[in-house]
């Protein structure tokens, strides 16, 4: 079991890859980056959907992704509950 922590910049929020040590490590990589937005450079597989639909969670105004678990991420009306 390995547990890393570290302070990341909300602004510029980047941090370097271990999947090229801890190859297992790609996919909690790709999880986090699609849930939180956080650019873990090394990864081959940043910028890919991997969890979420394309089509969802993206700004309808710019067209940047949004990422769901962030503190700041608001929850779209989308009609689903009366």
């Amino acid at each position: 079991l390995l547990h890393i922590r570290a302070e990341i910049p909300r602004d510029n929020p980047k941090i370097a890859s271990i999947a090229d040590i801890y190859p297992s490590a790609d996919y909690e990589e790709r999880e986090c980056h699609e849930m939180f937005g956080i650019w873990l450079e090394g990864n081959p597989h940043m910028g890919k959907r991997f969890l979420l639909d394309p089509d969802c969670c993206v700004d309808e105004k710019t067209g940047k992704p949004l990422y769901p678990l962030r503190k700041d991420y608001k929850v779209p009306d989308w009609g689903l509950m009366g």
